[in-house]
């Protein structure tokens, strides 16, 4: 549901404890599970969850944290579709905002909550249940950022497995010479590589570069340009796979209504945050002519994260 290492900001939470994710609280994602589609769930016209591995770096509004926190919690995207009656004059971002009021009033502790969380989980009696969306960044410069700031963002990549296996393959085959930046960060390869071996080896590098703006500096371009490298083999895998599932009517069979949405919703909220792969998703489903009756939802989609990122911005700016 989350692209790794994006920051995010809870709206909404099952849990009230100071030491949870709660309302307010920040981190930064490390990886996230495959989104399910659970019509059951009546906060709306169902939803799509996903397990998300974040690293907190806050808990709560104001409640910055020394050392970053690492947390699965269950997100939740609500589905909003044909509204009932007394909806039907309401815009998407007041249908959003009545969903977002009534998951607050969710008994987690009930069988249809308990139902999905067993679903996706491992840890159904203790996972927390959360809204998220992502939060502004583009204010934040790493280089200068609080410590704690910089290692929950650099750890967000190191353990991530995208990453851990971009990084190997680079450091252990001829790729290293082929890397498109200096020889300071090539160098910083085989450390980060290290990193994601030994926690000591990570421990001895956070603290020989957190404090310095340059070592920052180095880090955060390498460890981006591995992300570019790694992304660009996970979309093309991932583009393939929905195109054969279009060419064989997988999102558009004649008959298992539920299969079918199951499928189209899960495609559609796989990374919806991530502007470019919504994007050429969308246009996927524009084109389309088996799909062409799905314009409405995907506006739907689209609308609600458009809604859930303003929450996200407005409560961010409240912090």
């Amino acid at each position: 549901m989350f692209d790794s290492h994006t920051k995010v900001i809870v709206l909404a939470s099952s849990t009230k404890k100071k030491t949870s994710p709660r309302f307010g609280s920040t981190g930064y994602v490390v990886g996230a599970g495959d989104p399910k589609y659970m019509p059951q769930v009546n906060v709306a016209n169902g939803v799509i969850v996903a397990v998300v591995d974040v690293l907190f770096t806050r808990y709560g509004l104001g409640k910055d944290r020394y050392k970053a926190e690492r947390r699965e919690v269950i997100n939740v995207f609500p589905v909003i579709r044909k509204p009932p009656d007394y909806e039907k004059e309401l815009t998407i971002w007041e249908r959003v905002d009545r969903a977002i009021t009534k998951f607050r009033r969710e008994s987690f502790s009930g069988s249809t909550w308990y139902d999905v969380k067993s679903r996706v989980a491992s840890n159904p009696d203790s996972i927390n249940v959360c809204i998220m969306a992502p939060t502004p960044v583009y204010k934040v410069d790493l280089t200068t950022c609080p410590i704690g700031d910089f290692v929950a963002w650099f750890d967000s990549y190191i353990y991530s497995y995208c990453i851990k296996t971009m990084l190997a393959k680079i450091c252990g085959g001829l790729y290293a010479k082929m890397f498109p930046l200096s020889q300071k960060h090539v160098d910083m390869l085989f450390s980060m590589n290290q990193c994601t071996m030994s926690k000591s080896a990570r421990s001895d590098f956070i603290n020989h570069i957190s404090t310095g703006a340059e070592g920052r500096k180095i880090a955060v371009e390498t460890l981006r340009a591995v992300e570019s490298m790694s992304a660009a083999k996970t979309g093309i895998l991932e583009r393939d796979q929905i195109l054969y599932d279009f060419k064989n009517g997988r999102f558009a069979i004649n008959s298992g209504r539920d299969i079918r949405d199951k499928r189209f919703f899960e495609m559609l909220t796989n990374n919806v945050f991530s502007e470019h792969k919504f994007d050429w998703k969308k246009q996927l489903i524009i084109s389309s002519k088996k799909l062409k009756d799905r314009k409405l939802i995907l506006s739907r989609i689209e609308e609600t994260k458009d809604a859930l990122q303003n929450l996200a911005k407005i409560t961010n700016d409240n912090t």
